[in-house]
């Protein structure tokens, strides 16, 4: 099956999935669990899908997803892995800070690895698309990189703590989070990963030793920071939660 995978997702694997990938055998597409379950055929949105790992995994989940991308190669690229999956999904080209949707359109909007690249003064303006296109009472789950997790920090100190530029990763403390997020409704974090970023354990397979060490390391951790809440302060990779007032 490995000749069956689209050229873009080989191409853009590393930039889409991160480090843990450098070496991995691409024998399928790597598509995880949904996190958010039970979609029960909720219109979801899915913000910066490109090839549209996130938005497959919400259709198998019962949602109704749209996914959008900035990039036309992206979004191309999405369409054609739906069609090859035979997976009923919606892709538009559109920009997250000017959201081509009505209000209220959606029951929840998702997004990994994404916001953290827009500049910060640009990501309370997507915050607030969101929060409108997001039906009373809608949820909405978030990756983000922590300021203060340890990987974080060593490759902050690399550039010399510098806010960063162009698609440079902006780093975001848990305080900056849940004020900018807050402008939606109550917000909860949580970890996602520990000491890297996509620690995806449905993709074990498809990983070199060393990584599958880290995705095995980092998924205990965050199984104890759900008994050990204050251990999501050391996380690389956190989810933002929050919901809508109805």
């Amino acid at each position: 099956m490995s000749e069956a995978v689209d050229e873009h997702v080989r191409a853009s694997l590393i930039k889409t999935h991160g480090n843990l990938y450098r070496g991995a055998r691409l024998t399928r597409y790597p598509i995880p669990p949904f996190p958010l379950p039970g979609g029960d055929g909720g219109a979801l949105l899915d913000v910066g899908c490109n090839w549209g790992r996130w938005t497959i995994a919400a259709t198998r989940a019962g949602w109704r997803p749209t996914g959008i991308d900035l990039a036309k190669k992206s979004v191309g690229a999405a369409r054609r892995v739906a069609e090859q999956l035979g997976v009923e999904a919606e892709y538009v080209v559109a920009d997250a800070r000017e959201l081509p949707f009505d209000d209220g359109s959606f029951a929840a909007v998702f997004s990994y690895s994404v916001l953290q690249h827009l500049a910060k003064e640009d990501v309370p303006r997507v915050v607030s698309e969101i929060g409108r296109v997001l039906r009373p009472g809608g949820i909405v789950w978030i990756e983000m990189p922590n300021a203060r997790g340890p990987l974080n920090l060593v490759r902050q100190a690399r550039r010399g703590f510098a806010a960063g530029s162009g698609q440079d990763v902006r780093y975001w403390t848990l305080a900056e989070l849940r004020r900018t997020f807050g402008a939606i409704g109550p917000v909860s974090i949580s970890a996602d990963g520990f000491l890297t970023i996509n620690p995806q354990t449905s993709d074990l397979d498809l990983l070199p030793a060393r990584s599958r060490a880290v995705v095995r390391v980092s998924e205990g951790l965050r199984r104890t920071s759900e008994r050990v809440p204050p251990l999501v302060r050391l996380a690389d990779s956190v989810v933002v939660h929050a919901r809508k007032p109805a």
